[in-house]
């Protein structure tokens, strides 16, 4: 077992290594390097992705990918396995580039979260036995034409589009995914101008 209390810098992690923070204990699957480890008593935070796990049971979690938030479309961002007896466990995982959209994989169930202005996802899960976690990154919606950067060309994309309809999230103008592209989208769009990622 590794116990700290401060940060520790440039770390390779051997799989079998494990971090106690609470009633959660933290493996990983193969070694990982790490520029900065800390741990205190409600978290621990691996380079910049931090788990914040809350259940009344202990939980056992096995990290498997950590590529702290680099975002590429479809890219899995962090992956980990977690097993507890039972109730309901609430995930809270920072590190993640904020207000954009993450798909979050249980097993095989889907959902689509989108980070706070922080950088924090949250998730919560009641059924258990072992469950896998995986975090993909999805493309910010504000950047239409997907250049890494939110601009004019972005807002003409919009208005071209303008007043059509769909299916929600049929065309990236569609930003707010609503099912039309009007004029909360230019608005999204407009919030975020200036943003690169």
């Amino acid at each position: 077992m590794f116990f700290l209390s401060n940060n520790v810098f440039a770390v390779m992690i051997n799989t079998g290594v494990e971090f106690l923070v609470g009633n959660e204990r933290y493996t990983v699957q193969h070694t990982m390097d790490f520029h900065t480890i800390t741990i205190n008593s409600s978290y621990i935070i691996f380079n910049n992705t931090g788990f914040y796990i809350s259940s009344v049971n202990n939980i056992s979690t096995m990290l498997i990918c950590m590529d702290g938030g680099i975002l590429d479309h479809g890219d899995k961002v962090v992956e980990f396995d977690s097993d507890t007896s039972s109730g309901n466990v609430t995930f809270e995982i920072s590190g993640f580039i904020p207000e954009v959209y993450y798909l979050v994989m249980k097993n095989v169930q889907m959902t689509t979260i989108q980070s706070n202005e922080s950088g924090y996802i949250s998730f919560s899960n009641d059924l258990w036995s072992s469950c896998n976690f995986a975090i993909y990154g999805l493309l910010p919606n504000w950047d239409i034409n997907i250049d890494s950067v939110c601009n004019v060309l972005d807002l003409s994309l919009v208005s071209n589009k303008y007043n059509e309809r769909g299916a929600q999230g049929w065309i990236r103008e569609d930003v707010d995914n609503n099912g039309e592209v009007k004029v909360f989208d230019f608005v999204v769009v407009s919030n975020n101008y200036g943003k690169s990622w």
